[in-house]
């Protein structure tokens, strides 16, 4: 008997959201769970009216709620159903807190989404006796906003008293995190500096892919959608609160494709022009940027055997 061969591969891409938790200088934490990903059964016959279940649950393990997109039959995940062979013949959506099929949904903390796809094969189709390898590849999208604060302190003289300081910063498969580079009062004193010997303060915006043991994510940054400011009496060249290119090396204006896999960041170099101050002030520097986690977390197969030849 010959038999034909198919084996189904299924990659699954995951991405997660994350809320603003933290400080500055903690490294990335909070991602996405896979729960599970199958595809049963593991054994089909093309002479059968059996039909192949694909399941996918992920749960949102991060520190704020995550809006993920689903799309008509979930043609928003499974990018790749090997339509040639297969056709979907129904699929159903859900999340913890909502039962129904949707288009989109926002995954709480805490809570699962779970995908469920009915596939058969299509009437009348012929299974080649040397075998075919049908692939499907599924992509999940969690996309969302990620920001981060930090003050430093402006002295009128050294022998000025230091003033408390506060940072924050969203936690999750990406930080965004502001690092001052020490002034005249050295590391000692980080994030403060003195007006007269200070011209200048240079702030790191810093963008860190996830740390984490076993397998890890990527982080697609929106480029274009980045944006800081300062408060006074920081300033930038044209003398305004906006920190923009001219201000900056390195700043994030969509002319390149920005992923970051494990541990990996890229650094955003900026110089902002300090005033003269009578008092000690403490100014506070922000940014945002949106950006895409996908996650793979392995692949299945299903064997198709053509019983057509005895």
């Amino acid at each position: 008997m010959e038999h034909r061969f198919c084996a189904l591969t299924v990659f699954a891409v995951v991405l997660l959201a994350s809320g603003c938790t933290g400080t500055g200088g903690e490294e990335p934490q909070g991602s996405i769970t896979v729960e599970r990903f199958s595809a049963t059964p593991s054994q089909l016959y093309a002479s059968d009216s059996s039909f192949v279940r694909l399941q996918i649950q992920a749960t949102n393990t991060g520190s704020s709620d995550a809006e993920f997109a689903v799309g008509q039959n979930g043609n928003s995940v499974l990018r790749d159903s090997c339509p040639d062979f297969f056709k979907i013949s129904s699929f159903d959506a859900r999340t913890s807190t909502t039962p129904e099929t949707q288009e989109s949904y926002s995954v709480e903390t805490g809570s699962s989404v779970d995908m469920d796809w009915r596939l058969d094969l299509r009437d009348g189709i012929r299974i080649p006796l040397q075998g075919y390898e049908c692939s499907f590849d599924a992509l999940l999208r969690f996309n969302y906003s990620t920001s981060t604060f930090e003050q430093v302190q402006l002295k009128p003289s050294e022998d000025v008293e230091n003033a408390p300081l506060s940072s924050g910063s969203s936690s999750g498969p990406m930080n965004l995190v502001i690092e001052p580079v020490p002034g005249t009062l050295g590391a000692e004193q980080p994030g403060r500096y003195v007006s007269g010997a200070d011209d200048t303060v240079t702030v790191l915006f810093r963008l860190q892919g996830v740390r984490s043991d076993g397998r890890s994510g990527v982080v697609d940054i929106e480029e274009s959608s980045f944006e800081a400011s300062t408060t006074q009496p920081l300033s930038t060249d044209s003398s305004g609160q906006s920190i923009g290119p001219s201000d900056c090396s390195n700043y994030p204006d969509g002319s390149r494709d920005l992923m970051l896999s494990k541990g990996e960041s890229v650094d955003v170099r900026c110089e902002l022009d300090i005033g003269s101050v009578e008092a000690s002030r403490v100014p506070q520097i922000s940014a945002s940027v949106d950006y895409t986690y996908l996650k793979n977390p392995g692949e299945r197969t299903v064997r198709v055997d053509n019983t057509a030849t005895q």
